[in-house]
């Protein structure tokens, strides 16, 4: 390039980005349009061209121009920020990442880079890496919105609690939607037990129901708040996942003995369970947001109640838990049918230890944090595969019909697979009932056999749910389940080690 024509696109860009600067983006792309008609590889051209097309909403225009600027001026720590804001713009969150990395590594104290990224982090399980981009910024004295609700957030599963009460409380005290930061502090006082303060946070989620796939129907009936139920009726309905019904659940022996009559209405595979469970109630099929239980048959109902807000009055305490006993039971003709068949699969299951895995939690596609989330506390079947090492074991699969399949994948553990028999959680209850053992990570399969009373090895991802505390091997909610914790993020293989050990006692009893 001759010294003019360097000189004539230097004016072109420098007036462009001035032009920028005084909010007429328009105009400057046009004239940084020109100046790449001069020179396509200008980086300053491409950046604003690339600017102005994100500006328009057309990302993945801008990125073109961003990306190849990126590569005139790979050492441009702005441009990677640009690139990056970009890359999220389209959901390459990924992609994202990687670039906000490229702007750290060339200035690290680029804040809205540190910023970004931290939240990145946050939401994809990097605890103590986003923790560390936000202790930055503190140390640059930035404040964003938000930073001590993301920070708490990040203590909490960090287990440095006095840290996230702190930014809770500071949290609380900013002019910004407090619904958010009260879901949140629920998880750490619940999984630290404190369950008096924890509760009333919790009964925040339905504020918050479009974030985080929570849904309640809106009964057209008062809302129980503890009042006393002689002579009352009381509507519970499911609101959540499974696992939480089968957990909440354990709450309906209580208001059966206080209240007149108790409606039950939960999802629908819970329904032949539930009925069994508890005679006394009427029990409704219900799916929240779907297709809500009808209850206008029922006469007068006086009050009613999502299920997970009956603790915040029945369980405000870890003593009022009691010893967490068994409050389900499996029908004993399907019990003797999964019986019969798991002998004609496995003729030596009756000298065997019957042990029962499941590996894979069912992903709520609709909730990327929760897709991410039931990604994490799953694990592959392949991890289990030392459990062979056992002997006198007979494995078998309570895996749902989506996932079933997989216990091909390990023929060492030689898996019988009843999956494509399970049609609802009476089903699994029955066949629970013929195992000695269930070995699960974090699923609606771990509550059910808890609730049975079933022997249960439930294996922890490191920064589990509240519901299991954030420390020891004791389950408030099941006196039968024994929680097997990751010390380390995403290693299974210690807890695997453990899992075998315990089989091992199991067999010595």
């Amino acid at each position: 390039m001759t010294a003019e024509l360097d000189a004539r696109v230097r004016a072109l860009t420098l007036r462009a980005q001035q032009l920028f600067d005084d909010g007429r983006p328009e105009q400057g792309a046009l004239l940084a349009a020109q100046a790449l008609a001069l020179a396509p590889d200008d980086a300053l051209a491409l950046k604003l061209v690339g600017v102005a097309e994100c500006m328009r909403g057309d990302h993945a225009a801008g990125l073109v121009y961003l990306e190849r600027a990126c590569l005139s001026a790979p050492g441009d720590a702005n441009l990677h920020y640009n690139v990056a804001v970009a890359h999220e713009c389209t959901g390459s969150h990924e992609r994202a990442a990687l670039s906000y990395r490229h702007c750290l590594r060339l200035q690290p104290d680029h804040a809205d880079a540190l910023w970004n990224y931290g939240e990145y982090l946050r939401l994809n399980g990097h605890f103590e890496a986003a923790a560390r981009c936000f202790e930055a910024l503190q140390a640059q004295a930035c404040r964003y919105p938000s930073m001590h609700h993301r920070m708490a957030v990040v203590y909490t599963h960090l287990h440095r609690f006095d840290d996230a009460r702190r930014h809770f409380a500071l949290a609380m005290d900013e002019n910004i939607d407090t619904r958010v930061t009260r879901w949140e502090r629920a998880h750490l006082r619940l999984g630290t037990r404190d369950f008096a303060r924890g509760w009333p946070d919790y009964d925040t989620r339905f504020d918050i129901g479009y974030l985080i796939n929570v849904h309640c129907h809106p009964f057209p009936i008062r809302l129980w708040q503890g009042e006393p139920l002689a002579g009352k009726t009381l509507l519970v309905h499911g609101e959540q996942g499974l696992g939480d019904e089968i957990m909440f659940a354990s709450i309906v022996p209580d208001i059966v003995r206080q209240a007149a009559r108790v409606v039950l209405a939960c999802a629908p595979s819970l329904v032949s369970l539930f009925q069994r469970a508890f005679p006394s109630a009427i029990v409704r099929a219900h799916r929240a947001g779907v297709a809500p239980a009808r209850v206008d048959d029922l006469g007068a109902i006086d009050y009613q109640s999502p299920i997970g807000s009956l603790p915040r009055w029945l369980r405000a305490s870890e003593a009022s838990f009691g010893t967490g006993a068994p409050y389900l039971a499996a029908d004993p003709a399907r019990v003797a049918w999964f019986g019969a068949r798991l002998r004609a699969l496995a003729p030596r299951a009756d000298r065997a230890l019957k042990v029962g895995l499941t590996w894979g939690s069912n992903p709520a596609a609709a909730v990327p944090s929760a897709a991410r989330r039931a990604t994490r506390k799953s694990m592959p079947l392949r991890l289990l595969a030392p459990l062979a090492r056992v002997p006198d074991v007979q494995y078998v699969s309570v895996q749902n019909a989506e996932l079933g399949e997989q216990a091909a994948t390990v023929p060492e553990l030689d898996l019988i697979d009843f999956s494509s028999a399970l049609r609802d959680f009476a089903d699994t209850a029955a066949l629970v009932a013929n195992l000695d053992v269930v070995v699960s990570v974090d699923t609606s399969v771990a509550h059910l056999a808890g609730a049975l009373g079933k022997t249960t090895y439930t294996l922890l991802m490191r920064n589990c749910d509240w519901r299991y505390g954030f420390e020891g091997e004791r389950c408030v909610w099941y006196e039968s389940m024994t929680l097997l914790r990751q010390t380390t993020q995403d290693d299974w293989l210690p807890v695997v080690d453990r899992v075998i050990d315990a089989l091992a006692r199991y067999r010595k009893q």
